[in-house]
């Protein structure tokens, strides 16, 4: 279908069409799929993964979010190709969509890749040696984040992190899912997020693009409820009898957050710093501090 649509208008009739013949609509941008497309010539569900939206007729089609305990999303073993080559004087792997392409979506999961130091894990099969791996890492002072949910939505599948990236899960389950005592961040002006262990960069996670607006709001919305209830079962261990007395472990998160450094005074000690960082302000302001360090955006 070549038409301009507003969704915003034109949903509820669409969602009626497809109630009438019984099967979900799917949006795609005029673009996609590729004007050289022939029906058959690529799998139904690999077009549809550029849909820019689509109708949710069924319970089914609702939106997962889904522990990272629960994965890998995929249960039958998946054999992605991977190249090999050295970053930092060091044998390195990447894997992609480029050599994945029956995965890749133009759309919605365009530009992902996992480069990490080291040999490539069973589930990867190299393909392509003395790759070009020389990516820069940020000098910059990062900020922590973390690996979220999986979100499952239509025929897409994402690893959602805590400052509102996502990184498709198959490359996700096949590549730094198998990583042990690993910490992540992220740094302004450059978009991969770094993997860290022991005290040193071992890789980089670009995210992916996603032009399907449906698909972002409700990611958001699921982070922001996230963090929401994170903070409220910490809040739990606040001691009733001292009011004004942080939980030790919303202190501990706070003080792992801020740079004390920066607003250390002569003699000063850490806690005692943090303590006058944090006078006056309320429970709430303190929760939403605490958000906006763990999320990475403003609420």
């Amino acid at each position: 279908m070549r038409t301009g649509l507003d969704l915003t208008k034109d949903a509820p009739r669409l969602t009626e069409a497809a109630r009438a013949v019984g099967e979900n609509l799917y949006i795609l941008e005029h673009n996609q799929p590729s004007r050289f497309w022939e029906p058959g010539s690529t799998p139904m569900s690999a077009v549809l993964r550029n849909a820019v939206w689509w109708t949710r007729l069924y319970p089914s089609d609702a939106d997962q979010f889904l522990p990272l305990a629960s994965g890998p999303l995929m249960r039958k073993p998946i054999r992605l190709k991977c190249s090999i080559g050295r970053w930092q004087h060091r044998p390195a792997y990447s894997v992609d969509f480029w050599l994945n392409w029956e995965w890749e979506s133009p759309t919605n999961m365009s530009g992902p890749v996992i480069q990490l130091l080291g040999q490539p894990p069973a589930g990867l099969h190299p393909v392509q040696k003395d790759g070009p791996l020389t990516s820069e890492t940020s000098q910059s002072r990062g900020r922590h984040v973390r690996p979220v949910f999986y979100h499952r939505t239509g025929q897409l599948a994402y690893v959602w992190f805590s400052h509102g990236a996502a990184v498709p899960a198959v490359l996700y389950d096949a590549a730094a899912r198998t990583l042990d005592s690993i910490r992540y961040t992220w740094h302004r002006g450059n978009s991969a997020i770094h993997v860290w262990r022991e005290g040193k960069v071992v890789g980089l996670i670009w995210p992916c693009g996603i032009s399907a607006p449906e698909v972002i709001a409700n990611a958001r919305h699921e982070l922001r409820r996230s963090f929401a209830k994170n903070i409220k079962i910490k809040g739990h261990s606040r001691p009733k009898k001292n009011k004004k007395k942080l939980p030790v472990t919303l202190t501990r998160r706070l003080a792992r957050l801020v740079d004390v450094r920066k607003i250390l005074r002569p003699g000063e000690t850490a806690s005692a710093a943090l303590a006058r960082r944090l006078r006056g302000k309320t429970k709430g302001q303190i929760k939403q501090m605490l958000y906006e360090l763990e999320s990475g955006e403003p609420s």
